[in-house]
């Protein structure tokens, strides 16, 4: 249950307000993160008018909407506790400490005189819009010390990358490591994000998070509740002169010169894509847009090497992407867990084509692949 001020399960935190505000705002406590504050007080700003479209507004947003001018009214709470940041639900659902951490897939044992962290981070789309959340500084805090992580979560889920869609009542989690000073009173990690509605271009602030290591609510993870038309099989959908076909879905052991890990197989699909644009567009698995997702949030990006093809159909690769005026047919490939089922093919258009896209109903395109 979600609370009127935007926590689910009220804990007394070892964090306080106070001191954020002895770290200089959050603007300091995420200074690792290149980012800047609106002030250090508990204030709201004045709310934010909300861009093209008739989804939600942002919460308790304050300023133009660029990077930085929002307020500070922090939310702070404990793990697993549900913070409300309209439209977005955000819970750290697990904090756990480790002696090894990944970094970019590599596991390595954490060094001497550090303590390592694996937190597992959710956002779900409460709205019944299409939208899109950026981060505006992520780091974990070790008394007022500020660390950012190990995958670089805030950097591959900024503006620069165009942010991540999310469909009404989508999740998506995140693994995430850290390597913290040892010994220090209080754990716990703060997040900036922002919000556009799609297919919006602008990006505006909501309020800071903080959460708590040293508190457990005790309360499940959120969970998915996708409320979105399923796209059949060679049925074309596009926005913006993009056009997409998935003609088959399936999965095998082998695809091309891929390594799975041990318990994977791969996720694969026959596809087709059409660039009517005036622009080269990326294509294929993760920055190309594809992906697989699961029930949990879990998106499933890496091809493991998959290069080659399977059987006849070549697997796609196109580092420099799809030209104007040409079409591309093969096959996208993804590592994932054997038998993962619930289980989605998702293509999402690049966000520079969301803005001839006002007339289309869906930003975010979903197969059923089991």
């Amino acid at each position: 249950m979600i609370s009127s001020d935007g926590v689910s399960g009220r804990m007394t935190p070892g964090f306080t307000r106070r001191d954020v505000v002895r770290m200089g705002g959050l603007g300091a406590a995420l200074a690792l993160a290149g980012c800047s504050t609106g002030g250090d007080d508990d204030s709201d700003g004045e709310s934010s008018e909300s861009n093209s479209g008739s989804g939600p507004e942002p919460d308790s947003a304050s300023g133009s909407g660029a990077s930085g001018s929002q307020s500070d009214q922090v939310a702070i709470g404990a793990v697993s506790e549900v913070l409300l940041r309209t439209p977005l639900e955000i819970q750290v659902q697990h904090a756990t400490e480790v002696d090894t951490v990944d970094t970019f897939g590599i596991e390595m044992q954490v060094e001497e005189g550090m303590v390592g962290y694996a937190v597992t981070l959710a956002f779900k789309n409460a709205s019944d819009a299409y939208v899109s959340f950026a981060t505006d500084g992520f780091a974990m805090l070790a008394d007022a010390e500020q660390v950012v992580d190990n995958q670089k979560f805030g950097e591959l889920t900024s503006t620069s990358f165009g942010g991540v869609a999310l469909a009404p009542g989508e999740l998506r989690t995140y693994d995430i490591s850290f390597e913290v000073p040892d010994g220090a009173s209080r754990y716990g990690v703060a997040g900036r994000f922002e919000v556009k509605t799609l297919p919006g271009t602008e990006f505006f602030p909501v309020d800071p998070i903080l959460v708590d290591f040293a508190q457990d609510a005790g309360l499940p993870p959120i969970t998915q509740t996708l409320d979105i038309p399923f796209r059949g099989l060679d049925e074309t959908v596009g926005v913006g002169g993009l056009d997409v076909t998935v003609r088959e879905i399936f999965f095998a052991d082998e695809a091309g010169r891929g390594r799975l890990r041990e318990g994977e197989e791969f996720g694969l699909g026959d596809v087709r894509i059409d660039n009517g644009t005036r622009l080269p567009v990326a294509a294929g698995i993760g920055f190309g847009g594809f992906g697989f997702q699961d029930d949990v949030g879990t998106r499933y990006t890496s091809n493991r090497g998959a290069e080659g093809s399977v059987g006849e159909r070549e697997i796609i690769d196109l580092p420099n992407g799809i030209q104007p005026g040409e079409a591309v047919e093969g096959i996208i490939a993804a590592g994932i867990p054997q038998g993962t089922e619930p289980l989605y093919l998702t293509f999402t258009p690049p966000p520079a084509l969301y803005a001839n896209a006002d007339d289309v109903p869906e930003h975010k395109f979903f197969w059923q692949a089991r």
